[in-house]
């Protein structure tokens, strides 16, 4: 008795041209039917000794419109990861090996776009990169191309969503050699961190400050109110020491509380976006910087430093409507 082969996907279509239904005869529709989106970034990486070994890296939704779908115990699930793996793509920090490259897979690249086509794919994915990016591919020899149908790539700006998308399993490489480059041999492994961190840098002419964010809340609160918040944020009982939020030194929008017991020290800042708590890793009073590139050495010298992480991507943050600037700082 042979075996029935059952073909499920889920399509998105627009209600004028087709009611959503469960339909015995549905027409699939292939690879070059659905429309695609792509990303490319650099992936950030290090060897073990914590030396930077960044890695582009290509984001793909291959099918915007359909994805596949397995039946399950309790019904229909979305079946994207198992359909990828048949084409060799991998699960990252699992059985992904960096460098081992798809068989039959190859990478182009025609001044700023870089192509990738898979072996069984009918779609060749094509994607701008920056010229670090292209330079880096050459240096390598290829590129990983990161495939998902979890995230429109078009919305993956900041690097704690990849790292998300990565934790999820729904993120699937593979290594891609540029077209000339297929017999070479096998870069070193690399790592990618378990998780990243945020950190808040905040400077004026006078002043500067590298923290952790730890908790955001209503701007609107009062001062009294935002003290009394960042208090019971810090402490699960109320401390047998006199909790007493204290002004910061030329950084009017912030006040400071030394915990003596754990010697922590802590800001709570009022921010255009919200009163946000901090876990103070260094600051300066009566000196700060003039340029962000000196601002930004001393936050990464102190990351590195205290938490034995690698700031590898600075963004603006919101500000406090008061004279200084404010970015937000991702480690890992």
């Amino acid at each position: 008795m042979a075996d029935l082969l059952v073909f499920a996907s889920a399509t998105l279509h627009h209600r004028a041209c087709q009611v959503p239904e469960w339909s015995k005869q549905p027409l699939l529709a292939g690879a070059g039917q659905v429309s695609w989106k792509t990303n490319t970034l650099m992936l950030f990486g290090a060897r073990s000794p914590g030396e930077r070994d960044d890695r582009p890296l290509m984001v793909v939704n291959p099918f915007l419109e359909q994805v596949p779908l397995a039946a399950t115990e309790t019904g229909w699930d979305i079946a994207t990861v198992p359909h990828l793996r048949r084409l060799g793509l991998r699960t990252p920090r699992q059985d992904f090996i960096v460098d081992a490259p798809i068989a039959g897979a190859q990478a182009h690249i025609h001044r700023a776009q870089v192509t990738v086509q898979l072996e069984g794919w009918a779609d060749a994915w094509t994607g701008t990169a920056t010229r670090e990016v292209q330079d880096r591919i050459h240096e390598l020899g290829g590129l990983i191309v990161g495939v998902t149908t979890a995230i429109n790539p078009d919305e993956l700006t900041q690097y704690d969503q990849l790292f998300a998308l990565i934790l999820s399993g729904e993120l699937l490489f593979g290594w891609i050699p540029l077209a000339g480059t297929e017999d070479r041999q096998p870069l070193d492994t690399v790592t990618v961190p378990d998780s990243v961190t945020s950190y808040l840098l905040h400077w004026g002419e006078r002043h500067a400050s590298i923290a952790q964010v730890l908790a955001i809340t209503d701007h609107a609160l009062s001062e009294s109110g935002a003290f009394d918040w960042a208090t019971e944020q810090l402490f699960a009982e109320t401390p047998q020491w006199p909790v007493e939020w204290r002004p910061v030194e030329e950084d009017p929008a912030a006040w400071y509380l030394l915990d003596p017991l754990a010697a922590r020290f802590y800001f709570v800042r009022q921010h255009e976006d919200g009163w946000k708590l901090l876990a103070v890793l260094s600051r300066i009073s009566g000196d700060g910087f003039a340029t962000e590139p000196e601002a930004r050495a001393w936050a990464e010298q102190v990351v590195l430093r205290r938490t034995d992480q690698h700031v590898f991507d600075w963004s603006r943050a919101a500000g406090t409507a008061l004279p200084g600037s404010t970015l937000t700082g991702t480690a890992g």
